[in-house]
């Protein structure tokens, strides 16, 4: 979380992560997704660069720059992944994302990148852009399967149009397994503009199964794809967890 980056107090951490532990893979988070108090203007298709620039230069984003900058420091620069979780603004429906604010939501995420990447100049290659969209809305905002595809395809466009087309993609990042492989992987699967940016799917699990992901997404349209947990809490899992065919796993 890179709330705890605290003027570089994080520094220690991410040394012993990268040094001692040999960590590859870095899921930064960014929370919550409301960052976007009050609507820049009234064209969701016109960036107000005035109003953006002052919010992504504000403290709390100091946070989240000053983290990235120090692994890029590094010299990682790759297996980054921005994440942002949390609610969205509750002018654009708070625990979900309303329908006739979809195109807002995919504003506000893309100025956040395009800062990121123009003016703060840090590199991170890949963004997980809702966590947990199928659970209580706070994780982040409640959003099905049908809409989390057509978010993403708005996203990617702007993304396109945006200079920023090679940014990847990551998810469903669900809480429930079930969920994930049943309802959002499959939305996700029929989607072209998706698949073309999404190099990872991932999902969520406290208890250890990976619900036969594994095979799932080998026997399906996409079998060169694999799947990241990108998010666990028991270190005893993940030995299990990479036996089911995980990629990666994130504690």
């Amino acid at each position: 979380n890179s709330l705890s980056w605290n003027n570089g107090e994080l520094r220690p951490a991410l040394d012993w992560l990268a040094d001692d532990l040999g960590v590859t893979q870095w899921r930064v988070v960014f929370d919550m997704a409301d960052w976007e108090g009050s609507n820049d203007n009234a064209d969701p298709n016109g960036a107000g660069w005035t109003f953006y620039n002052a919010l992504y230069s504000n403290a709390k984003f100091q946070n989240l720059w000053g983290t990235i900058r120090y692994l890029n420091q590094r010299g990682i620069t790759t297996g980054i992944t921005l994440c942002s979780m949390g609610r969205v603004p509750v002018w654009m429906g708070g625990v979900q994302i309303q329908t006739a604010l979809e195109d807002e939501w995919a504003e506000m995420v893309v100025t956040m990148l395009a800062y990121a990447r123009n003016t703060e100049g840090v590199q991170f290659d890949m963004i997980d852009p809702i966590n947990e969209p199928d659970w209580d809305g706070f994780e982040g905002p409640q959003v099905g399967a049908t809409q989390y595809r057509r978010v993403l395809e708005k996203l990617a466009a702007r993304l396109d149009a945006a200079g920023h087309g090679e940014l990847r993609f990551i998810g469903p990042s669900t809480a429930s397994v079930d969920e994930g492989l049943n309802d959002y992987i499959p939305s996700l699967m029929g989607s072209t503009v998706v698949m073309n940016k999404l190099d990872h799917f991932s999902l969520h699990n406290y208890s250890g199964p990976t619900g036969g992901a594994d095979a799932r997404i080998k026997g399906s349209a996409f079998p060169s794809r694999n799947f990241w947990m990108n998010e666990l809490s028991i270190p005893d899992q993940i030995f299990s967890l990479i036996g089911q065919g995980a990629a990666s796993t994130q504690i």
